[in-house]
């Protein structure tokens, strides 16, 4: 009895742990589904905003709020779509990569700071101007909405930090949408082993030179360590006019993406089960049924055949799998908030019909659009640190390799030639956007160039023809065809012909044969 009872007990626990586990997971699961709503939510909010006119005035996200968003969207990126949505974005944007002219970057003797040399530094290039730097700069973007680095003018280093590690901020007075400076914490460990909290305030770079103006003195608390010279390089993405911070690019996609994802799970797990069953048995009453069953449940060498009346049917759903197609449309969702291509970010080209390949294989308008858009920004962001290294800027020193299908860049130097041959347009913009297509810098229009269709150009092309054609044929003479008069000298002799002159033969000898070659 004892043991039965242990048993029964043994068997109770193991059930009530198994319920436990189902209630666990059940509230997991509900937990993560109210943050999902919730984030919908505000989404709803947001429409209720704008269509009521309810609410009080909206000055953006905060800066705990941001914070709070960029954990889980660096954690989203375990989501594969998410983690390729980045990836597209960043290839996109950094295609060719930003480019600076040899006359924006200052070097050698006589300059003052060596742009060059601060450029080409290792850890210049590891932290900001090399490719690992970009992808960091552009994941940053994605699940911050806000990249920070920290220049110093001891020696022009540049170093990045990121949002985590800002506990403080100081606003314009009088806008409350522009950041002055950061408070950037962080332990130092270069003094002690355990290390050494550090709260330091940075000015930014737009900043800088109004830090003595009134409203613009950062307060200084006792643990905090006063503004240096060091500048603070902020690059902020989706903004609003009335907010200090924008909302991370991954931010709209963030819980499509969660959805999509419980769409495939939830496929997959349908697929399984429609798996778990190919054929039903087919009898005529319920003893041939127990019958059936029985014979079935005997066991049998393997390549045993079912003999008797009963017949073997296929199931509806043998051979068949769940519909994935179906959820295609909540892909989209993600593709259009991460401004990306649904046939790149699914690597589907069959999702979109016979035309996705073509689609996948070149970036459509509005996806270079939106690259555009953020590449100009980049543009902005990388002549600040230039310029705040020493370099003289140009409207075109700082540029991206072309985002243009070559059959579009073809078009376009074949009308700038044809507006160039027409004489109706100066040479300088139209060598210059050609330079800019061709991707070729330090070029100029060589001083010789003749613009033709000007009547400079045609006076200079008339010479050039006259004095480049080819001398009359020689004619015998008496030959026929020659003229009657041909090698017969008809001039006049000077009387002193023949003879030495020291007035140097001022007089009539203009028409002297001996005299060879063109006159001029």
């Amino acid at each position: 009895m004892a043991e039965n009872t242990l048993k029964l007990s043994e068997e109770r626990v193991g059930l009530l742990e198994t319920v436990l586990d189902q209630s666990q997971t059940i509230n997991q699961s509900l937990r993560e589904q109210l943050s999902w709503n919730a984030m919908l939510a505000g989404e709803d909010i947001g429409w209720a905003k704008v269509i009521g006119g309810m609410g009080d005035l909206h000055t953006g996200p905060s800066l705990d709020e941001l914070k709070e968003w960029s954990r889980k969207l660096r954690e989203s990126l375990g989501n594969v779509h998410m983690q390729r949505g980045m990836r597209l974005r960043t290839n996109n944007i950094w295609s060719g990569n930003i480019h600076y002219s040899d006359n924006a970057l200052p070097s050698g003797s006589g300059y003052t700071k060596q742009t060059k040399k601060y450029v080409a530094d290792l850890l210049n290039q590891r932290n900001f101007f090399g490719p690992q730097a970009h992808d960091e700069r552009e994941s940053a973007l994605f699940t911050d909405s806000i990249y920070l680095v920290i220049g110093d003018p001891s020696d022009h280093s540049l170093e990045p930090t990121f949002i985590e590690q800002v506990g403080s901020i100081a606003f314009n007075p009088l806008r409350a949408d522009e950041i002055i400076a950061y408070r950037i914490d962080y332990t130092d460990y270069s003094r002690k082993r355990e290390g050494e909290s550090v709260k330091e305030w940075i000015y930014t770079d737009l900043a800088d030179k109004r830090r003595n103006k009134p409203g613009f003195k950062i307060k200084v608390e006792h643990d905090e360590i006063a503004p240096t010279k060091k500048v603070i390089f902020d690059q902020h993405v989706n903004t609003q006019v009335g907010w200090a911070f924008g909302a991370p690019d991954g931010l709209t996609a963030y819980a499509w993406a969660k959805i999509y994802r419980d769409f495939v799970m939830n496929g997959k797990v349908m697929s399984d089960a429609m798996a778990q069953f190919a054929f039903q048995i087919a009898t005529g009453s319920k003893k041939e049924t127990d019958n059936a069953a029985a014979r079935i449940a005997t066991p049998s060498d393997a390549g045993a055949t079912l003999i008797g009346a009963n017949a073997l049917t296929p199931l509806p759903t043998a051979g068949k799998g769940y519909d994935f197609d179906s959820g295609h449309a909540l892909l989209a969702i993600v593709a259009s908030a991460l401004e990306v291509s649904v046939v790149s970010i699914s690597s589907n080209p069959g999702a979109s019909g016979s035309g996705g390949y073509g689609s996948a294989a070149t970036l459509d308008l509005p996806t270079r659009l939106a690259m555009e858009s953020r590449r100009s920004r980049h543009v902005e962001f990388d002549r600040r640190v230039l310029t705040w290294m020493g370099a003289e800027l140009d409207a075109n020193d700082v540029f991206f390799s072309s985002l243009s299908d070559a059959s579009e860049e073809y078009r376009e130097l074949q009308a700038l030639i044809l507006a160039l041959d027409s004489g109706l347009y100066l040479p300088g913009p139209i060598e210059e956007r050609i330079s800019e297509l061709l991707e070729i810098t330090g070029n100029a229009v060589p001083i010789d160039w003749i613009q033709p269709n000007t009547l400079t150009s045609l006076k200079a092309q008339s010479k050039i023809k006259a004095a480049n054609a080819p001398p009359p044929p020689t004619v015998m003479p008496g030959a026929p065809g020659a003229p009657a008069d041909q090698g017969l000298n008809k001039s006049t002799a000077a009387p002193d012909q023949g003879k030495n002159n020291p007035a140097g033969g001022s007089g009539v000898n203009g028409n002297d044969v001996r005299k060879k070659g063109i006159s001029k």
